[in-house]
C-alpha cells in the first residue's frame, strides 16, 4: 500500500514539473496574454532639437499600424505584423526644430485598440554670443582686414543665410554690404568692413545675422584720429611644452621627450607654482593670475575644480589718463552646449564698454575656434590693470592693450 501511494505521489511531482516547463515555454512570448494583445515600450518619446532619431517597440500577435497627422517628422516602418515574440524597432525621425518646443501624437493599432504615444522635440533657437569687431580702424587710412565677428551656435548646418548691418556714428567712409553665408551647427559670422574713414570717433553696428528666431545685435568700436600705440603684447610664444588642444593634437612636457596628450599641460601654474626664473624666462615678468598652464603658444585657464584669471601689468607706458582698447583671443574648452562666461575687472582707473562675454562651446572636443575679443576702456591710467577670468576652463592668446590714437 505503501508502495502504491509514493509512485501516486512521484507521478503527481513529474506532472507539475511538466506543467511547469510547458507554461514557462508558453508565456516566454512578449504578453501572458492568450488572446490578442499589443504593447508598446514607451507611451511618451523625448527627442533633441537636431535631426537626431528616437526609437521605441512594438510587440504584438497580429497587424499593427502607426498613424499620425504630424508634418515635423517621420515613422519608420509604419506597419508590420507580429508574431507574438519579436519586439520590432520603430525609428521616429525629426526635422531640426529652429523654434519653441515641438510637441505631437502618433497612435499605435493593434489588437482592437488605439494607443497614443507623445513625441516633443526640444527647444531649437539659435544662440548667438556676443559680437566683436575685429581689427583697428584709423581716419584716412583703409579698413584693412576688419570685420564683425558674430558667434552662434544650434544652427541648422548647411543653410545659407543673408546678414545685414546698419551703423551710426562716426561711420563717414565706411561700407557693410549684405554678407550672405552657409552655417555649421556652430561657428562665427565674420562680416567685412572695408572703406575708408573720414572721421574719428565711435561707430555703431547694428547686426541682423538672418539666423531664424534669432535677436538683432549691436557693437561698437572706435576710430582712432591717429596712429595707435601698443602698450602689452603677450602672445605667449616662449611657452612651447604641454599638448595643444586648440589643434586638438598631441605635445611634449618639459623634459622634451615624454608626449603630453591634446588635454594635458606642460607646467605647473605658472602664476603661483612654478619660480620666478621660469617667468623670466617665458617673458611673463609683471604679469599675475591663477590656474594658468603652459601650452604650445597659449595659456589654458582653470581646472575642473578652480577657475582660472590672468592680470595684464600696469599700463605705465602711458603718461596720462586716456581711453585704450584691450583685445584678445579665447577658446571654450568644453563642448557646444556649455557657454563660458568671461569677465572683465578694472583695477587702477578706468571703464570698459563690457564687463562680460558669452564664449561660445566648441563644436566638439576636438573642434574648437578662436573668438576675437574686444573691449573699449575709458579713462585708463598708467595704474591700470585689466583682470581676465572665466567661469569655466578656457584658453587665451593674443592679448593686446593699445591706445585709441584719438
Amino acid at each position: 500500500m505503501t508502495n502504491c501511494m509514493n509512485e501516486m505521489k512521484l507521478k503527481n511531482i513529474i506532472q507539475q514539473i511538466l506543467f511547469a516547463a510547458v507554461s514557462i515555454v508558453f508565456f516566454a512570448a512578449c504578453s501572458d496574454n492568450e488572446g490578442s494583445f499589443v504593447l508598446r515600450s514607451d507611451n511618451h518619446v523625448d527627442l533633441d532639437y537636431t535631426a537626431s532619431p528616437g526609437t521605441f517597440t512594438v510587440c504584438t500577435n497580429g497587424a499593427w499600424k502607426i498613424t499620425s497627422t504630424a508634418n515635423w517628422f517621420t515613422v519608420s516602418p509604419t506597419e508590420g505584423t507580429g508574431d507574438g515574440t519579436k519586439r520590432e524597432v520603430v525609428t521616429i525621425t525629426p526635422t531640426q526644430n529652429t523654434g519653441a518646443v515641438r510637441t505631437d501624437s502618433l497612435y499605435l493599432e493593434a489588437a482592437g485598440k488605439n494607443l497614443g504615444i507623445g513625441i516633443q522635440q526640444e527647444e531649437g533657437f539659435v544662440q548667438l554670443g556676443t559680437p566683436s569687431f575685429v581689427g583697428g580702424l584709423t581716419k584716412g587710412k583703409n579698413a584693412e582686414h576688419c570685420f564683425i565677428s558674430v558667434p552662434y551656435s544650434k544652427a541648422y548646418e548647411g543653410q545659407s543665410y543673408t546678414a545685414t548691418v546698419t551703423m551710426t556714428g562716426s561711420g563717414n567712409g565706411l561700407t557693410v554690404a549684405d554678407y550672405t553665408y552657409t552655417t555649421d551647427a556652430s561657428g562665427s559670422i565674420n562680416i567685412p568692413v572695408v572703406g575708408i574713414p573720414t572721421t574719428g570717433g565711435t561707430v555703431t553696428f547694428s547686426i541682423s545675422t538672418g539666423l531664424p528666431n534669432a535677436q538683432s545685435l549691436t557693437v561698437n568700436t572706435i576710430i582712432a584720429n591717429g596712429e595707435k600705440e601698443t602698450l602689452i603684447y603677450q602672445n605667449f610664444s616662449k611657452f612651447v611644452f604641454g599638448g595643444d588642444d586648440a589643434s586638438y593634437v598631441s605635445g611634449l612636457l618639459k623634459d622634451g621627450v615624454t608626449v603630453a596628450t591634446p588635454r594635458t599641460d606642460g607646467s605647473s601654474d605658472v602664476f603661483l607654482t612654478e619660480n620666478q626664473d621660469y617667468r623670466d624666462a617665458h617673458e611673463v615678468t609683471g604679469w599675475s593670475g591663477s590656474k594658468a598652464y603652459e601650452r604650445p603658444g597659449y595659456l589654458k585657464m582653470g581646472t575642473g575644480s578652480a577657475n582660472g584669471y590672468i592680470t595684464t601689468p600696469a599700463l605705465s607706458a602711458m603718461t596720462e589718463t586716456q581711453d585704450v582698447i584691450l583685445t584678445f583671443n579665447a577658446m571654450n574648452w568644453d563642448q557646444i552646449s556649455a557657454v563660458t562666461a568671461l569677465t572683465f575687472t578694472i583695477n587702477g582707473g578706468g571703464t570698459p564698454d563690457i564687463t562680460t562675454y558669452n564664449l561660445p562651446g566648441r563644436a566638439s572636443e576636438a573642434a574648437g575656434t578662436w573668438s576675437t575679443i574686444t573691449v573699449n576702456i575709458k579713462n585708463a591710467t598708467p595704474s591700470t590693470t585689466i583682470k581676465i577670468a572665466g567661469g569655466a576652463r578656457f584658453l587665451i592668446d593674443n592679448i593686446k592693450v593699445t591706445t585709441t590714437g584719438l
